[in-house]
């Protein structure tokens, strides 16, 4: 496969540009699908199963949300009205 891909990208400018990453995708969705089989291959084989076949539910999880709520201006909101109030009026003072 590798010997076709070099042949068909050695002839042309656009081959030679863009050979190097069509070359790499492919070898990428190879060592993907190979992953892929060695995984199901591993996960069914017959010294992995166990004569369980059920597995326990786990706890429940607790959730508490947590609200924090606060009055006026943050520090950051503050820099920020600063800067725009700085540049508002120098852009007013240019414009005269």
């Amino acid at each position: 496969m590798a010997t076709v891909l070099l042949k068909s990208v050695s002839h042309s400018p656009t081959g030679a540009v863009f050979g190097s990453i069509i070359g790499l995708l492919v070898f990428a969705n190879l060592v993907s699908r190979f992953l892929l089989m060695v995984t199901a291959w591993t996960a069914t084989a017959r010294e992995n199963q166990t004569g369980r076949t059920t597995v326990p539910a786990p706890p429940p999880a607790v959730i508490r949300p947590t609200v924090v709520t606060r009055t006026g201006l943050g520090p950051a909101a503050a820099a920020g009205l600063l800067a725009a109030g700085t540049l508002a009026g120098w852009a007013l003072r240019r414009k005269r």
